[in-house]
């Protein structure tokens, strides 16, 4: 496991304590034996279910490009079903400042279908702790 991959990890389970200090039940989504995973989180309160990406970035953008084909086909199909999802950014600057962020699939799914190649981590949702 690389770093990044550690760090991942690590975000994952605090967006997923995050949500269940908030009495929703969040839990991993397991990946598949070729390593696909549509998603890292899958939380639900009452009739809701939110399905969840946790990425990791240490530039001022989040590439698109690191969005796998298996997400992206689970994000359309969320948003068609009337479901919902959402990206959760850690986002370390060059000085070494962490923030997190939020960014919705359906805005994610506008940008990539208007050609964008990246978000930036300005146009985000930032999430004050």
């Amino acid at each position: 496991m690389t770093s990044n991959e550690s760090e991942g990890a690590l975000w994952e389970k605090e967006v997923i304590e995050h949500y269940r200090s908030d009495g929703w039940m969040a839990i991993f989504f397991p990946k598949s034996p070729d390593g696909g995973q549509p998603c890292d989180i899958i939380a639900l309160k009452d009739e809701e279910a939110l399905l969840i990406e946790c990425k990791v970035c240490t530039t001022d953008n989040l590439y698109l490009g690191r969005i796998e084909d298996n997400q992206l086909a689970t994000m359309r199909l969320a948003e068609k079903t009337g479901n919902s999802g959402r990206i959760y950014v850690k986002h370390t600057s060059k000085d070494g400042e962490i923030t997190k962020h939020i960014v919705w699939w359906n805005q994610i799914l506008a940008a990539i279908d208007t050609g964008q190649k990246s978000f930036s981590i300005s146009d985000m949702y930032l999430i004050l702790e």
